[in-house]
């Protein structure tokens, strides 16, 4: 492992080693089974990991790869792309400095290679489902909770192997009746043998099952990322004897964030956690109706992300036999109507969409479910905002606006707000959009999201609108090359074309063309329906005839607009740009 490019003592450097043994020690392994193409790209991993500047591009320039086929193979090899990798290892080195160091939190997170601490309380957040500083306090309190002597590392890998099959019955007893005997747990009576036919066995344990298994369940977790997708749903079917829904919610909670970066992963995840209920009543535990009718509507919600829009409708009717059942939890039957309408909206299906969001919202604000409300409310106003109703839409994403705030989800204000100027921008209303700029930009420092670039955009957008076109010039250029760097190919060419828009207004004609030839590339790599064909045809005349106009490029500009705000259209747009298949999205 090579030293940080930072400024940190040697103490810390010392820590840093300790504490990234077990990171580098699973990068090794995953080395031994990848094909040597993604092996050298772990190696370099390895040697970089925590360097400041490290990142995808570097990573990409240093193995001397070029094209994008590169990270679909290195997918294939360790189950996540390579930045969700590179994160991953990134934030199990920082939860051991954070429970085995008083180090602050900005100092692990610069340790491990993130100058922000924003961006590292974010990344650690969507890890470990807790910001660093609750996550340390949380383990001295379970630390407090299990007495002095607490649960050693030792004994969490031989827990491991106990709940994997490792070890027979006795010896796991034995094990758990020890760590039981240092610990003040509370006692119940064992829990009861499995019916004969069942596969494995329940280890009997002097305290509640379900305190054992939410110890567990992270544990359980970690020795399934290093297993191929196969072999995770095969340990979870028939390896791990989980008796409560522990692993059913860890896994169904963990089903959307792990498939940002990889949508089929969602979908993998969503229908592991449906596995584990199964397995439970095939333990001869209760009948989870309400749980698998849940996890049933979690399918759906992430097959729709992966454009399976046939699966999505599989799966939603799957759930909706099993909430025939009058006693599930009002929050399941609003999350149904809340994802099935996501995915009429997707479909462009908008009438079938706001009757079922209505649904929702008529769930989800008596009982006070607020970040579900906030979904509805979301889904709602795009649908307004696409069909045509854009006061409408606004109102109902400052709605949402008001619902959360910065405490409960930092990330999802910035972009409802951002999305509220942006749609002021598309309306005409540049002075509206003026006044919320300052808003979305102090979220932006607030919460440290990743949105600089699309702020340079914003205050672009309304300078150019407001006649400040020198102005807008600047922030369209910085934000252009920086989406560009970052490879968002969708609002690099929404950047571009509001760029040569100024070009044109300052009589710049020339440089307008220029940067249009050069972005039509890109135009033509995105997916396109009907209003979109008949853009590109329009602008590939007047680039032919050396006839650019104002009217031309805001038509364009209009058809990725569209394509910005219609979720489907940006990821049909993720696809196209990586080369793959768009068979299942029409919009």
């Amino acid at each position: 492992m090579r030293e940080v490019e930072s400024p940190g003592t040697r103490l810390q450097q010392r820590l840093l080693r300790e504490a990234a043994q077990a990171t580098l020690d699973r990068i090794r392994r995953d080395r031994e089974r990848a094909p040597e193409r993604v092996e050298g790209m772990l190696a370099f991993i390895e040697k970089h990991l925590f360097e400041w500047k490290f990142d995808v591009m570097r990573l990409k320039i240093g193995c001397g790869e070029r094209d994008n086929s590169i990270v679909t193979a290195f997918k294939n090899a360790v189950g996540l792309s390579p930045h969700a990798y590179i994160v991953d290892r990134r934030m199990e080195t920082a939860a051991v400095l954070l429970q085995n160091t008083t180090l602050r939190t900005a100092v692990v997170g610069r340790l491990v290679g993130i100058r922000n601490h924003r961006t590292f309380g974010r990344n650690f957040n969507s890890w470990s489902g807790y910001n660093p500083s609750v996550f340390r306090r949380r383990a001295k309190d379970a630390d407090a909770k299990w007495g002095q002597v607490g649960i050693e590392s030792s004994d969490y890998q031989t827990f491991r192997k106990a709940m994997l099959g490792g070890l027979d019955g006795t010896e796991a007893t034995e094990l758990i009746e020890r760590i039981a005997s240092v610990n003040e747990l509370p006692k119940v009576e064992p829990a009861p043998t499995p019916p004969a036919h069942a596969e494995g066995y329940v280890v009997k344990l002097p305290f509640t099952q379900e305190v054992f298994e939410q110890i567990m369940v992270k544990e359980v977790w970690q020795v399934l990322r290093q297993k191929s997708w196969d072999e995770q749903r095969e340990m979870v079917r028939n390896q791990i004897r989980f008796t409560t829904p522990a692993l059913f919610h860890f896994l169904r909670e963990r089903s959307i964030p792990e498939g940002r970066d990889n949508r089929e992963f969602g979908v993998h995840l969503a229908e592991m956690a449906l596995d584990s209920l199964v397995t439970i009543e095939n333990l001869g535990g209760e009948i989870l109706t309400g749980l698998k009718a849940q996890a049933w509507v979690w399918i759906g919600q992430t097959r729709r992300l992966a454009l399976d829009f046939p699966g999505a409708e599989a799966a939603f009717s799957e759930a909706e036999c099993g909430l025939k059942n009058e006693l599930i939890a009002p929050k399941i039957r609003g999350e149904f109507f809340l994802f099935k309408a996501a995915c009429r909206w997707w479909q462009s299906r908008f009438d079938e969409a706001l009757d079922l969001d209505y649904h929702a919202i008529s769930i989800f604000r008596p009982a006070g479910n607020q970040r579900e409300m906030v979904q509805a409310l979301i889904v709602r106003a795009n649908i307004y905002i696409l069909t045509g109703f854009t006061a409408d839409g606004i109102r109902s994403l400052r709605e949402a606006s008001e619902v959360i705030d910065e405490q409960m989800d930092c990330q999802l204000k910035f972009a409802i707000n951002f999305n509220v100027a942006a749609a002021h921008i598309s309306s005409g209303a540049y002075e509206d959009a003026s006044k919320l700029l300052p808003v979305v930009q102090n979220l932006h420092h607030l919460c440290g999201t990743e949105g600089h670039f699309n702020c340079e955009w914003l205050e672009g957008a309304i300078r150019s609108g407001l006649g400040d076109l020198s102005g807008a010039e600047i922030c369209l250029h910085h934000a252009y090359e920086g989406f560009k760097e970052r490879g968002r190919m969708p609002h690099a060419a929404i950047a571009a074309i509001d760029l040569a828009l100024v070009y044109l207004r300052q009589a710049r004609s020339g440089e307008g063309m220029g940067l249009v030839v050069s972005t039509l590339p890109l135009l033509e790599a995105l997916p396109r329906w009907h209003h979109g064909q008949i853009c590109l045809l329009k602008l590939r005349a007047a680039v032919n005839a050396s006839d650019l106009t104002v009217q031309v490029l805001e038509r364009v500009r209009a058809w990725l607009e569209r394509g910005r705000i219609h979720p489907g259209g940006q990821v049909a747009i993720e696809r196209a740009v990586r080369g793959e298949p768009l068979t299942r999205f029409s919009p």
